[in-house]
């Protein structure tokens, strides 16, 4: 966001698409593993989508995109953590835009 504000750049579009996953039975999954993908998969897409989205709401213009996954519609018995951060994504994405059409 420094360089965006740096250069004065206005950014219309926004595509969250970042995504992190791991494979095995939750309880053998590694810890540290599991924290790199809650923080790229969830804290990161809400962190930027939280910095860029007042100024589009504020132009009332710009549109975000917050990818999720298929995964997002389902638990995943081997997939726990990504399963249930790509929720997070539907979930949030569906809330942030009842919200923006609510207010705008």
């Amino acid at each position: 966001m420094r360089e965006v504000e740096q250069r004065n750049l206005t950014i219309d579009l926004l595509i969250n698409n970042a995504g992190l996953a791991a494979n095995g039975l939750f309880a053998e999954s590694d810890i540290a593993r599991i924290g790199e993908m809650l923080k790229v998969n969830i804290v990161a897409l809400t962190e930027l989508t939280r910095l860029i989205l007042p100024a589009m709401v504020a132009r009332k213009r710009g549109r975000v995109m917050l990818l999720a996954s298929t995964a997002s519609f389902q638990p995943g018995p081997q997939m726990a953590v990504y399963c249930a951060s790509k929720a997070y994504v539907l979930s949030f994405g569906e809330a942030i835009a009842y919200g923006c059409v609510i207010r705008a």
